[in-house]
């Protein structure tokens, strides 16, 4: 004989016991960024075309301002055609928490929610280089490197999975420098944590 136990829960969760005493349940796995993405909750960071020189400079910056929720960082990608020349060289790539706002060089922008059918806006503020002005924003106090890559030329995923998070007033900017000139764009995927729902 067979007994079920209710959850508590009031929505009628339930697990079976068998007559070994062996609890039965049924589960599936979901990765959690596609989780938060049927939410509405993962943001697409995405840069435009730059022309990157051997000055280098800040490319993309971001203030997080939500005052409850963390921002994870899942993924982050970099685009790069190697260089003017042979198109084979690697493109230096630092990832910083802490700068100020660069006040140089700076085009507002936002981030693009990945759900199509959310309205949900990512509380951020987002300044990338105008790509016209030096070689990068300029004008803002560093912060502390949180990583660094090469990037060869084509493309470079570094799979994060959450192992960066930056809370409420921080921020994350992304300095480029390369051996010569060459083109290159910065996406990431960021998704927000509510640590009282989430965690």
């Amino acid at each position: 004989m067979s007994g079920i136990i209710i959850d508590g829960s009031g929505k009628g969760f339930n697990a079976k016991v068998n007559q070994r005493q062996e609890l039965q349940v049924q589960s599936r796995a979901i990765p959690h960024a596609a989780l938060k993405c049927v939410r509405g909750e993962v943001f697409l960071v995405s840069t435009p075309w730059r022309n990157i020189d051997s000055t280098g400079g800040r490319l993309i910056w971001m203030l997080f301002s939500d005052p409850v929720k963390y921002l994870v960082i899942e993924q982050l990608m970099i685009a790069w055609d190697g260089g003017s020349t042979n198109y084979n060289k690697p493109l230096e790539v630092e990832y910083i928490l802490g700068d100020s706002a660069p006040t140089t060089g700076t085009a507002a922008w936002a981030a693009a929610n990945t759900n199509s059918l959310s309205t949900n806006e990512l509380d951020a503020t987002l300044l990338v280089w105008d790509g016209t002005t030096g070689s990068g924003m300029t004008g803002h106090t560093p912060g502390a490197a949180a990583g660094r890559l090469q990037a060869a030329p084509g493309y470079t995923s570094s799979l994060v999975e959450g192992k960066m998070i930056v809370g409420s007033g921080m921020t994350l900017s992304v300095n480029v420098k390369a051996p010569e000139t060459g083109r290159m764009s910065f996406s990431g995927y960021l998704y927000l944590f509510d640590p009282e729902v989430d965690g």
